[in-house]
């Protein structure tokens, strides 16, 4: 073994550790970041969908008053 081959494999196994540190970090984010994600289109979905309802019933009455006349 050559002289100070014993520290550069050392550094050479953190650098090996640290780059599967961050990647699952990375990965973590991506995670996180999709599920957010998905959550505010669910609400987005959810308000359209409210909005929707409203309108039709909106929609409802104003035939019933027509209707009348």
């Amino acid at each position: 073994m050559r002289p100070g081959g014993g520290a550069l494999y050392f550094l050479n196994q953190i650098s090996i550790i640290h780059d599967s540190l961050s990647l699952q970090v990375e990965s973590t984010a991506k995670n996180v970041c999709f599920k957010f994600f998905l959550q505010k289109n669910a609400v987005k979905w959810r308000m359209n969908l409210a909005i929707k309802m409203i309108f039709d019933i909106i929609k409802r009455k104003t035939r019933s008053v027509d209707a009348w006349f």
